[in-house]
C-alpha cells in the first residue's frame, strides 16, 4: 500500500468488508508491518555501533566484532534504498 486512498479504495471494494470503512489505525499498523524489516535493520545498527563504540574497554575483540556487525547492517539498509526509485 503505497498511501491512504489506495488502502480505502482497496478496503472498500473488498466483498467481505460488509460497509466497513477503513480506518487509520489499520493503515498506520499494514505500514509497519510492511517496514518491519527496516526497522529491524536500523535498529540493529544503533545497538550494534553503540556497544563497539561504548564497550571497548571490557572486551577489545566484542567491540570490533560489534563495530564489523554495524558496519553490514548499514550496508544492507542503505543497499535497500539504492534500487529504490523515489
Amino acid at each position: 500500500m503505497n498511501n491512504y486512498k489506495q488502502y480505502y479504495q482497496t478496503v472498500v471494494q473488498d466483498a467481505s468488508t460488509t460497509g466497513q470503512k477503513p480506518t487509520v489505525k489499520e493503515y498506520f499498523w499494514i505500514q509497519v508491518a510492511d517496514n518491519i524489516f527496516i526497522i529491524l535493520l536500523f535498529t540493529l545498527t544503533i545497538l550494534f555501533a553503540s556497544v563497539g563504540l561504548f564497550c571497548t574497554t571490557a572486551n577489545p575483540d566484542g567491540a570490533k566484532w560489534a563495530l564489523d556487525n554495524s558496519k553490514l547492517c548499514l550496508g544492507v539498509f542503505l543497499g535497500l534504498f539504492a534500487g529504490k526509485k523515489l
